[in-house]
């Protein structure tokens, strides 16, 4: 059985580490990243379908990658969904191509529901 993949770019390596074990256990394939280099590689690599990307990290701009992977014809085909601490990014995800956002701390049910939305799937509970 096909388990989507879901790559996860995050500077916190205790949250990579909870969110794989969460959606492993929910059905889904979890590759984690704690820096934004070499995303397009991973893409290829693991040919991901959906990507949580944290909007603040040490490396990047979230915001400004999250525009970059958009407009780019090599990373711009899967949903991305945008985290944050920040209660803005709820109201500012569309300015940067963003498909969705969630605020941490992060609501398991919430965020599965919000992944299984931009692939198409349904889940039942």
């Amino acid at each position: 059985m096909y388990k989507p993949k879901v790559l996860i770019i995050d500077d916190c390596s205790d949250y990579l580490d909870l969110m794989e074990i969460s959606l492993e256990r929910s059905g889904f394939q979890a590759i984690t990243q704690t820096s934004s280099k070499e995303i397009c590689k991973l893409v290829q690599k693991h040919k991901i379908d959906i990507l949580l990307l944290d909007m603040s990290m040490p490396d990047m701009c979230g915001k400004l990658f999250c525009k970059e992977l958009k407009t780019n014809p090599q990373t711009n085909y899967f949903p991305i969904i945008m985290i944050s601490g920040s209660p803005d990014i709820l109201h500012e995800y569309p300015e940067f191509h963003a498909d969705d956002a969630i605020e941490k701390p992060v609501d398991l049910k919430i965020l599965i529901d919000k992944i299984n939305l931009q692939l198409g799937r349904t889940m039942a509970t």
